[in-house]
């Protein structure tokens, strides 16, 4: 199967939220019954969709051949038993005419009296040598159907599996899976006598366990976050800066402020909030996690997910926006940032420009012949977003918001019982 360039390696120009391989299991925990089947017939939406699996693939992984390999066996296989399907009744339509009119011939010979000459009726003995019973004309009866079909030597489909094999399994091909050599070229050489789907079944089900095994869990883990890289860090800074300062709070407190009375204590608990705080961002932080982002039913684009440029989408921001927005032609994306998924006057769609970092990818837009050049853009901080449609997503963000919470208060509690007893200044 078609793996990630760099030695299998994923570029990490993404900025994707880094996840704790820990982090991971308790994001993807509520995925588990998710399969690829379910992501092919289009049994997920967005952020999980079929078409962000794709973009998934082509831009992080760097292995769309691997997914266009399998939607092409499963199309090609629906085809191949239709035409088979309408080939063999054709022929059992052929079949049943044949035995009709056999029928009706034989009928018409054994009830049909104007037909036989006239003269005295001389019967034959049937133990006579010298004059034995007439042979009878052979009759045409229509061929077994045998278990192959015409369909396996059909010019058309040939063609086609000619085609694949030099997209998808000659060794130079540009789209070549990394399947083991002796299975490759066992495809081949059983392609040489007939084009039967069974022949890819071998190919298919490599490329096929690797996209359920392997790309379909790194893209589930890469879909729960709501947040980016640069959000993540933020969200890290921000929390260290809550419990710091919590800490200087709690030491502030306890140098200066008297005890006795012992109601004096009562004052360290205002230490306890920033800690929980605090405690509760780094979570969230470590999970990839945005309460404001779930609230508003929306998750941070991907980067891979920022290349997404089409005449349409260029076409609308030129209406809306107008001029002085710079060159439109480096423009790979449009973003809506409003919840409902619609560009209303309040929340304009946001165009995100290519960026000035290496290219990725270069490829034809549209079948044309001009070349479109994807760059890695870097997302900002706090966008752009993009609309949650999986109800599964969602239940993932809200046992992630109630579990930091639950983090956060079992820290306010804890860090309230040892603060507490801690001696103050004496008077």
């Amino acid at each position: 199967m078609h793996r990630t360039s760099s030695y299998g390696k994923p570029s990490e120009e993404s900025y994707v939220a880094k996840l704790h391989p820990w982090a991971e299991k308790l994001n993807t925990r509520r995925l588990a019954g998710i399969t690829l089947a379910q992501v092919l017939l289009g049994g997920t939406c967005s952020p999980i969709s079929f078409e962000d699996f794709e973009f998934f693939l082509a831009f992080r992984e760097h292995s769309l051949a691997n997914l266009q390999f399998v939607v092409w066996y499963q199309d090609y296989r629906k085809r191949f038993s239709e035409l088979h399907d309408r080939q063999s009744l054709k022929r059992r339509d052929e079949s049943i005419s044949s035995i009709t009119s056999c029928s009706s011939l034989a009928s018409n010979i054994s009830h049909s009296k104007h037909d036989i000459p006239s003269g005295p009726y001389v019967p034959i003995p049937s133990n006579d040598p010298d004059n034995p019973l007439p042979i009878p004309p052979p009759i045409s009866l229509p061929p077994v159907l045998s278990s192959s079909s015409p369909a396996i030597n059909d010019r058309a489909l040939r063609e086609e599996c000619m085609n694949v094999i030099s997209t998808f399994l000659a060794p130079d091909a540009p789209k070549a899976l990394k399947l083991d050599a002796g299975l490759r070229d066992d495809v081949v050489r059983r392609l040489a006598t007939n084009c039967d789907p069974d022949v890819f079944k071998p190919a298919y089900e490599a490329v096929y366990f690797y996209l359920d095994r392997v790309s379909l869990p790194r893209f589930l883990a890469y879909a729960t976050p709501n947040i980016n890289l640069p959000k993540q860090i933020f969200f890290y800074i921000l929390g260290i800066l809550y419990i710091v300062a919590a800490i200087i709070i709690t030491i502030t407190l306890i140098l200066f402020v008297p005890v006795p009375p012992q109601s004096n204590r009562a004052w360290r608990l205002l230490a306890s909030v920033p800690l929980a705080l605090g405690t509760y961002t780094v979570c969230a932080a470590w999970r990839g996690f945005c309460a404001q982002l779930w609230h508003r039913q929306s998750v941070q684009l991907h980067s891979w997910e920022l290349q997404a440029a089409n005449a349409k989408s260029l076409a609308y921001v030129n209406s809306v926006r107008g001029r002085g927005l710079g060159d439109m032609r480096r423009c790979v994306g449009l973003v809506c940032n409003s919840a409902d998924g619609t560009y209303g006057r309040g929340s304009p769609p946001v165009c995100i420009f290519q960026s000035e970092e290496p290219p990725i990818e270069s490829k034809p837009r549209g079948g044309g012949d001009t070349p479109i050049t994807f760059g890695v853009t870097r997302p900002p901080v706090f966008g752009p977003e993009k609309v949650v449609k999986d109800a599964r997503i969602l239940a993932v963000h809200r046992q992630v918001m109630q579990s930091c919470g639950m983090v956060g208060l079992w820290a306010l509690l804890i860090f309230s019982a040892v603060i507490l007893p801690i001696p103050g200044r004496q008077e």
